[in-house]
């Protein structure tokens, strides 16, 4: 299986200190790979040198041709990379399908006159979009909440509207930055299930940052460990589980138990 994502010697410098140094890693198309390791080990900031959020040095492969490092951040969702952000990025008096509209901006086909004149290429690209907005709210069970504004819904539906933003966008690749932040069990146990979902019937590959290793031994098929902006090692759970060094050093003695 070819990877669509391919980092090599990444290295972030703020002010002079390395937050990231010669970092690589390899993700492989259709898996589900999680980047994990303590606060501060430089997830996040991997996450953000490869969406162009802060300048990097080194080389991030996408789909095997384009260099994410020397594109822009604006050409992103065009390649077919969508993310979500640790802290909720929506817009909090917009409804949800508002939120989700903005999903798919990049393929407005459109223009400003057609807008101000509601013409029949504006109504169509309307139509096109509501239309895939009601599929992906009706795939993530939140179309009853369509209507309301993103303010007055709970954490856990906040948190499936914005994956469902990042789905709009139609990515080859989705980058989820601690999805699971702040939800209870039920919460959990849902998004769960709608990541494996989403995998499997949108055929995505999915990059995950997570701190809750029981999600991250349930749902990955590869995990990479980082820590003081080093890749530590990469395997699959059960031999993550087993490297004595990563509980240790890294998630405590109690980590798997």
């Amino acid at each position: 299986m070819k990877n669509i994502l391919s980092i090599r010697k990444l290295t972030v410098r703020f002010r002079g200190i390395a937050a990231v140094k010669n970092f690589d890693m390899d993700v492989k198309k259709g898996e589900f790979h999680s980047l994990i390791g303590p606060n501060g080990a430089g997830k996040t900031t991997v996450i953000n040198a490869i969406t162009r959020v802060v300048p990097a040095n080194g080389a991030a492969l996408f789909d095997e041709r384009e260099d994410l490092l020397k594109t822009s951040a604006y050409n992103l969702v065009h390649l077919g990379i969508a993310r979500t952000f640790q802290n909720l990025e929506l817009f909090r008096t917009m409804t949800v399908m508002g939120n989700l509209f903005v999903g798919a901006y990049h393929d407005i086909r459109y223009g400003f006159l057609d807008e101000i004149f509601r013409t029949h290429k504006y109504r169509i690209g309307q139509l096109d979009l509501m239309q895939r907005a009601i599929e992906v709210a009706d795939f993530l069970l939140i179309k009853e909440y369509l209507n309301t504004p993103v303010s007055n819904l709970p954490y856990g539906i906040q948190k499936t509207v914005e994956i469902g933003r990042a789905i709009m966008s139609k990515p080859k690749l989705l980058l989820l930055d601690e999805p699971f932040a702040g939800l209870n069990d039920a919460e959990t146990d849902r998004l769960k299930d709608e990541l494996l979902r989403i995998k499997r019937t949108y055929d995505m590959t999915i990059l995950m940052i997570e701190h809750d290793m029981s999600t991250v031994m349930s749902l990955s098929d590869k995990i990479t460990v980082i820590n003081f902006g080093e890749k530590i090692v990469d395997g699959t759970p059960n031999e993550i589980k087993q490297n004595r060094k990563v509980a240790e050093a890294y998630l405590g003695d109690r980590a798997f138990t």
